[in-house]
Formats: structure tokens, sequence, C-alpha cells
């Protein structure tokens, strides 16, 4: 997210067992709940860490990384505010919301979470977009489909 020439980042506390220092800089991300969709998912993790709402306007791309116990995958996607004021940030490990201009966060690289925070703003700040159609969402519950319900 972009206003007035600053990304919206959040300062976070860092696993115990991953590199690097105590509080870690990173663009909002999180994990899908059981039953949610990717972009439902989105919206709810950047309200949770942020109190902000958003809607995804681009797809910037998939990263992965490895870890001695799994393999994270993060979908990144370029989104614009959709409200002003922020409501209370409800992410216990969100020690702050930040506004930074491009040459602050280049700065302040040393902070960055291990992971896909470095290649996921080297990305948008080199023009990157993928249509959102790229992302789909695909109900293989054929019951579900056939009721009616969402899946």
């Amino acid at each position: 997210m972009e206003k007035d020439g600053k990304i919206l980042i959040v300062q976070e506390k860092n696993h115990p067992n991953r590199p690097g220092p105590a509080l870690v800089l990173t663009q909002p991300s999180g994990h899908m709940e059981d039953n949610e969709d990717i972009f439902d998912a989105l919206t709810r993790e950047v309200l949770e860490e942020t109190g902000y709402t958003v809607e995804p306007e681009a797809f910037l791309g998939i990263y992965t990384k490895r870890w001695p116990d799994k393999t994270a995958i993060r979908f990144s996607f370029v989104c614009r505010l959709t409200d002003i004021p922020p409501t209370k940030v409800e992410d216990k490990y969100v020690t702050d919301v930040l506004w930074m201009t491009r040459e602050e966060i280049q700065a302040r690289k040393s902070e960055f979470r291990v992971g896909a925070t470095e290649n996921t703003f080297r990305d948008y700040f080199t023009g990157k977009r993928f249509p959102l159609d790229m992302v789909q969402y695909i109900n293989t519950d054929r019951r579900q489909e056939e009721s009616g319900e969402k899946g």
C-alpha cells in the first residue's frame, strides 16, 4: 500500500529461532484460515496487522523460502487503501505500523525479516505487476457448488 509517496510496512517481533534482529520490518502478511480464499485472507491479515482496510489492485509475485522445518510460500499483492483512519491493530506480534519512503526502507534493509521481504520490495519498486486474475479461487467440493454454499 502506498500513500503520499510512502509505503505501509509493519515492525514485528522476530521468531526466536530465526536469524536477524529482535524486531524486524516486513510487509503485512500471514496465513490462510480453513475455507478462506486468498483475497479474504489478504484483507483480513492486513486489517489485523495494520488496522487498514485494503483492496488488491495487482498481483506482485510468489516467493518461496525453505526453512529447516518447513517451506513458506508467499503470495504478494499491490493494494490500495479503502479507509483512513485505521482501526486498532489486533496482531500481538506487531509492535508498530509505519509509513516509510523508498529511501527510508532501503536505509533500514538490515532490519528486514529474513525471507521474501527484500525481494518483494525490489519487485514493487521496479514496477512489477501482474493481473489479479492470475490468482483464482477454485471450489473443489461439488456438493457445495450444487447447493450454492460458499466453499
